[in-house]
């Protein structure tokens, strides 16, 4: 028995996804405009659950995006198969429904054991190519007329422009990340040998800042000023900047320029007034003595007072070519006593609140340690949110041909019982930014590598239970073998510290 189309409540279904439309298109980054269109569409079509995925052309793959309503064996990753429905959205261009799920041979097996009897599946195009797709599950067979998917496909068109926006919008952020980045390392060489010098003190501010409880765009500002604090560096001359001895008084004034002409520069830039200003003051001192304009207390703005400490304790703590940094507690009872002259005390106890508590001291530690040198990170040079993307990819496509070994090796319940324990890793942080992007920092890095890794530790425990660690290090090579090579040295790092080196898959940068 095939239902017709459900109630779906007050006005017509074209105006009701004609205002999921606006909702949706409000969203700025690519993973905001998958859930909200999951969620609308789950909502308006009364459905059993909606599932989003990107699509990899390369690896004709799907990636889990976004997920509503009742559970699924919901894959992280798949490869898609020649007879699968994803195939048939990839040839069509266009809503494929399936009425009866129970009659279709390409329906997997484990979506009917789920609950679905009937789904519209909608790819999301750019230049007709697939970019995403969004699967409508319902619990009961039903008709999709025609009308109703010349609807959906209206839908998914405007779905399609939102999200080629979100995407440029994504990568603009990116491209101005980077520019940054590049300019505060321009610094760094010039001034700073060893490395990462910027990049620590933005860790350490972007701690202090946090734990100040600064909103989501003041965070944003931090992160910028924090980098280029030191940029008008560029502007003074190589005989006075690298000077080994002490500075005549005429020197001193030059090197002290240096606030001002970063401040110009990032103006120039068109960088938001908050990161200009707090670049101008990184240099006042809380008792009115520093420069360039000797403001004190509160008048210096915040960023700046939190620049100005970070600075410090990353200029006594980080190992210099003539000299070992100090301990932590040694520079934080320096901060300490110059807390009210130099330093803002609110500021300084903030970061002794974050030291204090060994999981935020541990996870700083961390970061600062990720930033100031690569280690064989295949992530280093990434943007944090490239690098985000290309550990979930390595991780889940990993799981999933590990998984699909041990289901030859173990049987299908047991495969799908650890299946079913691998969680969906949100790729970045919440965020309450007024733009609408996702907070991503070398900090969400971390934690999802951190995640990634425990996830594998308890795979691969589960599934030695079953077939005994030479069996299951067996699958694990052939699951790394299986993986595309751009994934492989992922992978390898990822495998870092999860299993004993003597079972590091050969070829890996692991």
């Amino acid at each position: 028995m095939v239902d017709p189309e459900p109630n779906l409540g007050s006005g017509s279904l074209a105006l009701r996804l004609l205002e999921l439309a606006a909702w949706v298109t409000d969203a700025l980054d690519p993973d905001e405009v998958l859930q909200r269109a999951a969620d609308g569409l789950y909502g308006v079509m009364v459905a059993h659950s909606a599932v989003a995925y990107a699509y990899h052309p390369r690896e004709r793959a799907l990636e889990l995006r976004a997920a509503v309503g009742r559970s699924l064996r919901v894959r992280p990753y798949a490869p898609i198969r020649s007879d699968g429905i994803t195939t048939r959205l990839l040839r069509a261009l266009g809503p494929v429904a399936v009425t009866d799920c129970a009659r279709d041979p390409g329906v997997k097996h484990e979506l009917v054991a789920a609950g679905v009897r009937a789904f519209v599946g909608l790819p999301l195009l750019r230049d007709r190519s697939v970019r995403a797709v969004v699967y409508v599950n319902f619990p009961k067979p039903r008709e999709f007329p025609p009308d109703l998917l010349a609807l959906l496909g209206a839908f998914s068109r405007q779905v399609s422009v939102t999200l080629d926006r979100a995407e440029a919008h994504r990568a603009l952020r990116m491209t101005r990340d980077r520019m940054i980045v590049s300019l505060a390392e321009a610094v760094d060489a010039r001034d700073h040998p060893t490395g990462g010098h910027s990049r620590r003190i933005q860790a350490l501010a972007r701690a202090i800042g946090q734990g100040l409880g600064l909103d989501p765009d003041l965070l944003d500002h931090l992160d910028t000023a924090a980098l280029l604090h030191d940029i008008g560096k560029i502007g003074v001359r190589d005989a006075v900047l690298l000077k080994p001895g002490d500075l005549s008084q005429a020197e001193r004034r030059e090197v002290e320029q240096h606030s001002m002409i970063g401040a110009r520069i990032l103006a120039a830039a068109g960088l938001p007034e908050e990161v200009v200003e707090a670049v101008r003051h990184a240099h006042e001192w809380f008792d009115g003595t520093g420069y360039p304009s000797k403001l004190a207390g509160d008048r210096i703005p915040l960023l700046s007072r939190i620049v100005a400490v970070a600075d410090a304790f990353e200029a006594m703590t980080a190992d210099r070519p003539y000299r070992r940094g100090t301990t932590w507690e040694n520079a934080l009872a320096e901060l300490q006593r110059q807390a009210g002259t130099q330093f803002d005390p609110r500021v300084v106890a903030a970061l002794c609140e974050i030291l204090s508590d060994p999981h935020r001291r541990a996870w700083l530690a961390a970061e600062i340690s990720a930033v100031s040198a690569s280690g064989g990170d295949p992530t280093a040079n990434l943007h944090p949110a490239e690098a985000s993307r290309l550990l979930a990819k390595s991780f889940y496509a990993l799981a999933w041909y590990f998984i699909e070994g041990f289901e030859q090796t173990a049987g299908l319940e047991l495969a799908e019982q650890l299946l079913d324990r691998l969680p969906v890793i949100p790729l970045f942080e919440p965020s309450a930014s007024r733009d609408g992007s996702v907070s991503v920092s070398h900090a969400t890095v971390l934690r999802r590598l951190d995640q990634y890794r425990q996830q594998l530790r308890e795979l691969l425990d589960q599934a030695q239970q079953v077939c005994g660690d030479r069996i299951c290090h067996n699958l694990l090579h052939e699951a790394v073998r299986n993986l595309p090579p751009e994934l492989r040295d992922p992978a390898g790092f990822l495998l870092r510290s999860v299993l004993p080196e003597r079972y590091h898959p050969t070829g890996l940068g692991a």
